[in-house]
């Protein structure tokens, strides 16, 4: 009998909060719901759902067919995203120190092809398709290594032998960003053919860069996408055309012995 007892208190409490919750929002009685449902959820739910209404009622937004149940889900999904807006916002803040503190040059230029694994047989297939996307370059070495990140596994081929000359010595280009979403691209005894352009993280992994028009051209796009891979204090490592089979891979750095 004392067990049955205790059964129909836990439903009739059970019940009476899940009414609660699920009354329909009124402005004129919110403030003595909101008191009542104070007592039925934890302090932080609380306290989004209390700033989610107040928000709304601020922004004349109409909450009169939500019930406190679905006014709390949009609530914590409106904190998410916000935290997420936020953590975003720092990371760009930190990437930005990290791009615009000094000049970066280029150290290596590679091509690459994701396979499946690094089996012999992935490999070698691999090979052949980067062998034909260097057909009519003269004088280009290839210098294979297997590479893994996030991203996944790629046999990677650095373009070193002739083509080097062409990103060194007194060929060799410096790149500049600036915090106010600009950059100039120069080399150090050539200011004429040196040019602005800007840039913008339209992500964490990507960074949109707009040329000059004088530039467009067969091998030169209105705007470049950097799929970032590595950005720190010393380091710039970036993939170009990550949506296409041979994917180009840049490595800048600030400082270079030739």
């Amino acid at each position: 009998m004392k067990k049955l007892v205790l059964v129909l208190v836990g439903v009739v409490l059970t019940s009476c909060t899940t009414n609660y919750l699920e009354k329909k929002y009124e402005k004129s009685s919110n403030s003595d719901n909101l008191k009542e449902i104070s007592n039925l959820i934890p302090e932080a739910d609380f306290k989004k759902l209390k700033d989610y209404i107040a928000d709304s009622e601020s922004k004349y937004i109409n909450l009169g067919e939500n019930t406190y149940q679905n006014l709390l889900l949009k609530a914590q999904e409106t904190y998410r995203e916000k935290e997420l807006l936020k953590k975003e916002a720092e990371e760009k803040e930190k990437l930005t120190t990290f791009l615009c503190t000094e000049e970066w040059t280029q150290e290596d230029y590679a091509i690459q092809i994701k396979i499946p694994s690094d089996s012999e047989e992935n490999v070698n297939n691999a090979k052949e398709l980067l062998n034909m996307g260097i057909i009519g370059f003269k004088g280009v070495e290839l210098i294979y290594s297997v590479e893994k990140n996030v991203y996944g596994t790629f046999l990677k081929a650095k373009l070193g032998g002739g083509f080097k000359k062409t990103y060194s010595g007194k060929n060799r280009s410096f790149k500049k960003y600036y915090p106010d979403g600009t950059f100039i691209n120069y080399f150090k005894n050539d200011s004429l053919n040196a040019y602005k352009g800007s840039w913008e993280f339209t992500d964490t992994n990507y960074i949109s860069e707009s040329q000059p028009e004088r530039l467009i051209g067969r091998f030169r796009k209105k705007n470049m996408y950097h799929k970032i891979i590595l950005l720190d204090e010393k380091t710039f490592l970036f993939y170009n055309d990550f949506d296409k089979d041979i994917i180009t891979s840049i490595k800048m750095v600030h400082q270079i012995k030739e």
